[in-house]
């Protein structure tokens, strides 16, 4: 055990060929080898204020311009502002004498989402879109204060035990131009835009919707358990891209709702205006595809007890005679409103095209109980007439509606121009139509006293624009003083005047 700080000591040479091990940097002493990312070797370091921290040690050679080290530290320094659940925090940046770079950052427990999903290749749906939602929460974060990630991929976002996402690599922000780090792999091109490898050159720099694009990749891969594109190479890249769109993933798997199928192809699009604005919208739509699918409401219909119409006679037909013993409904009865509201509906008025009805115009004015005769209008029937008894029998009829033309009444101008007399009467006879508020005599008061109201007006504004006329009376002491007009210079007189 050390003397000083209590931490144990290692013999010369247990840490094998790494130099870091056993080491103190920025303070922190180095414990573990985590593992290596594209900027540098990653360590578990013990800090004496914050506990268990990873340190990421980039070389100079990575930052080896003034330019680029002046970039990289600002990228550090606005990432040691942002503090979010779904992100890995960073905490700053030391510089060491030989050149090289050690970024302190929170030590998170689990494993990568690239592990994670290999472990799990049957991932439900939900859990999917849960895992790539709270990425898309994290990112949408770093995109309010203008914080671009432009690498996410599935070795930079790590899985707590608890099931929490964690993204790492805001930091690395600063060198995205000028050095090699984003040179395109197999292994992270197909999480790279197409603007950001040189397939779409008429965008002038890649923007929040790479990020969109990246996390689009992802989610498709952990949908369909593949990637969108298989390609090497750009070239190889760009010539699937011409050929056309990727397979919707609900192909390699066909539990993923089509909503959502086309969520995930809208974010991987090819060109930039394609695809979601923001990471928000992104999120917002990704919620509403793992809403279920309601299915529309339809009516039921209302099965009756009774029969609509009463049934026909056991000996009934259509040519047949009616039986004697059932009671015959009025032809009247088949309309909603009574014989007695047609009656008086005012049949030949302005509305009267409105009528649709079986029988004659005067038909509403016979009783019920009729006197035993022929129906002429049963003749049409097969020339064969049929006898009602005073208790009048159900028979099953087929209206004609090209009968014979009955003369039409004539209206009178009573009928016609009836709104005159102020009734405000429903024309129709139906009841249907609301009852006139107005008369045309009330139109006409309300026309005349507008008018009077206008030219009252009018006379009201001449006589004001009408130049004034009186008398004034000048003085003066001492008296005698000369009265001269401004406006032409004339002498009016002397005061008094």
């Amino acid at each position: 055990m050390c003397p000083i700080d209590g931490a144990p000591l290692q013999e010369a040479g247990a840490s094998g060929t790494d130099p870091h091990i056993g080491k103190s940097i920025a303070q922190c002493r180095v414990v573990e080898k985590l593992g290596h990312g594209d900027l540098g070797p990653i360590y578990k370091a013990e800090d004496p204020i914050r506990g268990v921290v990873a340190i990421q040690i980039t070389g100079s050679d990575r930052i080896a311009s003034p330019i680029l080290m002046e970039a990289f530290g600002d990228a550090v320094k606005a990432a040691t502002k942002f503090n979010h659940p779904q992100v890995v925090r960073v905490y700053g940046m030391e510089p060491s004498p030989d050149g090289s770079v050690a970024v302190l950052m929170e030590y998170v427990q689990g494993t990568t989402l690239q592990n994670y999903r290999r472990a799990r290749p049957g991932m439900e749906i939900a859990e999917a879109c849960r895992l790539t939602r709270q990425a898309a929460e994290g990112v949408m974060a770093a995109h309010r204060i203008s914080l671009l990630h432009g690498a996410l991929h599935p070795s930079r976002i790590f899985v707590t035990p608890e099931g929490s996402v964690k993204i790492s690599g805001f930091h690395r922000s600063g060198l995205r131009e000028g050095v090699d780090v984003f040179t395109a792999t197999p292994v992270t091109l197909p999480y790279l835009a197409p603007e950001q490898v040189g397939i779409v050159r008429d965008v002038p720099a890649p923007d929040y919707r790479a990020d969109v694009y990246a996390l689009g990749v992802i989610l498709y891969e952990l949908l369909a358990g593949r990637l969108p594109y298989e390609a090497k190479n750009p070239q190889e890249l760009a010539a699937l891209m011409e050929s056309g769109p990727p397979l919707p993933p609900n192909f390699a798997n066909p539990h993923v709702p089509p909503i959502l199928a086309r969520v995930v192809l809208k974010a991987i699009s090819k060109e930039p205006p394609d695809r979601h604005g923001s990471m928000e919208e992104f999120i917002r739509e990704l919620d509403a595809a793992k809403q279920p699918v309601r299915e529309a409401e339809r009516p039921r219909p209302e099965y009756r007890s009774e029969p609509q119409y009463p049934p026909p006679g056991p000996d009934s037909s259509l040519f047949g005679s009616p039986s004697g013993s059932s009671k015959r409904e009025s032809v009247e009865s088949i309309w909603p409103e009574a014989a007695h509201a047609k009656d008086t509906s005012g049949e030949g008025s302005l509305f009267s095209w409105f009528k649709t009805r079986a029988g004659a115009r005067g038909s509403a004015r016979r009783p019920e109980t009729r006197s035993p005769r022929s129906d002429p209008e049963d003749s049409n029937y097969g020339g064969r007439s049929s006898r009602r008894g005073g208790t009048e029998d159900l028979e099953e009829r087929t209206v004609v509606v090209s009968g014979p033309v009955r003369a039409k009444k004539r209206r009178s101008p009573s009928d016609t121009f009836g709104g005159l007399t102020g009734r405000g009467e429903d024309m129709t006879g139906t009841g249907a139509l609301p009852r006139r508020r107005f008369s045309n005599k009330a139109y006409i008061v309300t026309a005349a006293a507008g008018v009077v109201v206008l030219g009252g007006l009018i006379v009201l504004i001449l006589w004001l624009r009408t130049p004034a006329n009186g008398k004034v009376t000048l003085d003066s002491t001492p008296q005698g003083a000369h009265v001269v007009l401004i406006d032409d210079g004339g002498e009016i007189g002397k005061t008094p005047t």
